[in-house]
């Protein structure tokens, strides 16, 4: 028979588990920000989108990718789709400048 401990050991490891696994949904090193989420806005005419309540802006290099790699333009994206975002902070604003945005399966 288990005892108690043991299952307050058990729940305890598959909680920290867990919250290592999130964590690498959201990852930033030196300005680097690498995130998934889901697009809530998207303005095409400003080149910003917001994706898990952070706001970003696009530029001409930005490489848009699909689910199977192939490129897209942002005319394309959704809201409420999945996607991945690699990007780097704009100096000490709130923004972040897309390097590369990949859309997530269904």
């Amino acid at each position: 028979m288990k005892t108690k401990s043991f299952y307050e050991i058990v729940i305890l490891t598959l909680f920290i588990l867990i919250l290592l696994f999130s964590l690498q949904a959201f990852a930033a090193e030196k300005g680097i920000l690498r995130l998934e989420g889901s697009l809530m806005r998207i303005d095409l005419q400003k080149s910003t989108m917001v994706v898990n309540e952070k706001t970003f802006i696009w530029d001409k290099k930005t490489i848009f990718l699909n689910e199977s790699g192939a490129p897209f333009t942002p005319d394309q994206l959704k809201v409420g789709r999945e996607v991945y975002i690699e990007g780097e902070r704009m100096g000490q604003k709130r923004l972040f400048l897309i390097k590369e945005i990949r859309l997530l399966p269904k």
